[in-house]
């Protein structure tokens, strides 16, 4: 049985011109008509008036976070952790920005605690 929930929403292009759109797939060229496979994050306000989404995008509520712990590994790389285990859900540290991904606020102040 496919997972629903992981594909990725059409959108078709609208206007003349072409667009260029990246992501972790690879390249893509769209021009007028074509249709491109991307999450509604993955294309920014302007973007999205010149496509039309045909397929029904629901809304997901942010708990995907909830729960979560960030601990700040080293300059810059992070851990996210399962409250439950204490144990990292990452592999290796990660950046902000991927930790943001969890869903979690990434606070950059590091820890203070003394063992």
């Amino acid at each position: 049985m496919k997972n629903i929930k992981n594909v990725k929403p059409r959108w078709r292009k609208l206007h003349a011109g072409t667009h260029y759109h990246s992501d972790i797939d690879g390249k893509q060229i769209v021009k007028k008509g074509e249709i491109l496979r991307a999450y509604k994050e993955d294309l920014s306000k302007i973007v999205q008036e010149g496509f039309h989404c045909l397929d029904d995008i629901k809304e997901e509520s942010n708990d995907l976070g909830k729960g979560l712990i960030v601990k700040l590994v080293s300059k810059g790389k992070y851990n996210v952790l399962n409250p439950m285990k204490m144990k990292p859900l990452n592999e290796t540290p990660i950046s902000k920005k991927a930790a943001e991904s969890f869903g979690v606020i990434v606070d950059d102040t590091k820890d203070t605690e003394e063992d």
